[in-house]
């Protein structure tokens, strides 16, 4: 009877203690739910590049648009040639007066890029005797063939093409057509203008030079990256002193031998 009931006791107190751990017993730790990754924000596309702006044409001016008779000289927006012009006058300031242009000897625009020759103003410049012109836009030489006080032209690194406006200018002493678009049919105006001295015919596209038979003041000839190949039509021009001949197809300088003999610098390089 003792054993029986020490028996239910420890029964009864093992039926306690396993409640009591069954209540102490913590739950297992639920497994952690994955934490969703946002998506990458998407990479904006590049903002499209501008089209680069079309350069706008600038208006040439015709003969037609000069005003007849004008008492001051409009300018526009030419302000290289009215800077040059002032800088001769010695006038910074105030109207520059036809009459004013007409007291300019000489011109230098060779650091400009000159867009055109002005129809309504170069005719103004009737003393003039030197006119540099640089690099531009420029082709049409009518402005200048009454200029025939011109000694000294330059009108290299341009479009210039037609030489027939300046067969007049009978007084011209230097011309430079270097780097123009010249052919051998231009040259027929160059053989005209009979007091050349010296002629500047660099990287054109000319093959022939016999216009140039006539210019018989010539001392100074530069031919550089031509295509001529044939020197006789300069056999004749006795006042030769130099000739450059550089990065041409020329193989026979027979031709020209007695202007070497006789002092003439033939210069190949």
């Amino acid at each position: 009877m003792k054993t029986t009931t020490a028996l239910a006791l420890l029964l009864l107190a093992h039926g306690t203690l396993a409640c009591d751990e069954s209540k102490d017993e913590k739950p297992a730790a639920a497994t952690a739910a994955p934490v969703a990754t946002p998506p990458p924000a998407p990479i904006p596309a590049p903002a499209p590049t501008p089209a680069p702006s079309a350069t706008v044409a600038r208006k040439k001016k015709l003969a037609s648009d000069c005003q007849p008779h004008p008492t001051s000289v409009d300018f526009g927006d030419d302000t290289a040639l009215e800077a040059e012009v002032r800088k001769k006058l010695g006038k910074d300031g105030g109207a520059v007066a036809p009459s004013d242009l007409a007291r300019i000897k000489s011109l230098n625009l060779s650091q400009a890029k000159v867009h055109q020759i002005d129809p309504c103003i170069f005719p103004m410049f009737t003393s003039l005797k030197d006119l540099f012109l640089g690099p531009g836009e420029y082709e049409d030489l009518v402005p200048i063939q009454k200029l025939t006080t011109l000694e000294s032209l330059v009108l290299a690194s341009s479009p210039v093409k037609n030489l027939h406006p300046i067969e007049g200018l009978k007084r011209l002493d230097r011309l430079d057509l270097s780097h123009t678009l010249i052919a051998d049919e231009d040259l027929k105006a160059v053989g005209s203008l009979v007091n050349l001295t010296e002629l500047m015919l660099d990287e054109v596209a000319i093959s022939d030079l016999t216009p140039l038979s006539n210019l018989k003041k010539l001392e100074k000839l530069s031919i550089k990256r031509t295509q001529v190949k044939n020197l006789a039509p300069l056999a004749s021009l006795h006042t030769m002193k130099i000739l450059y001949i550089a990065d041409t197809p020329l193989t026979d300088i027979s031709p020209i031998q007695p202007l070497v003999s006789g002092g003439m610098k033939l210069i190949t390089k």
